[in-house]
């Protein structure tokens, strides 16, 4: 945190001019819809992952988030 008591991110910008910011994370939100008879049950998962390799070892679990609205 800095002095003014806000938090900043230092990010990649391309181009030329420089006016392309790269984003440091990037969301996913995932809908499964299965249909059992005349009833459907609906599942929503949220996810924040950061714009970087991931291992195929890291789980997907790890960059769960709540989903709000």
């Amino acid at each position: 945190m800095e002095e003014d008591n806000h938090w900043y991110k230092k990010y990649q910008v391309l181009g030329t001019p420089a006016n392309v910011s790269v984003p440091t994370h990037f969301f996913k939100c995932i809908l499964g819809i299965k249909h059992e008879g005349s009833e459907s049950v609906i599942s929503l998962g949220g996810f924040v992952l950061p714009n970087e390799e991931i291992t195929e070892t890291v789980s997907l679990r790890e960059f769960v988030v709540p989903i709000e609205g």
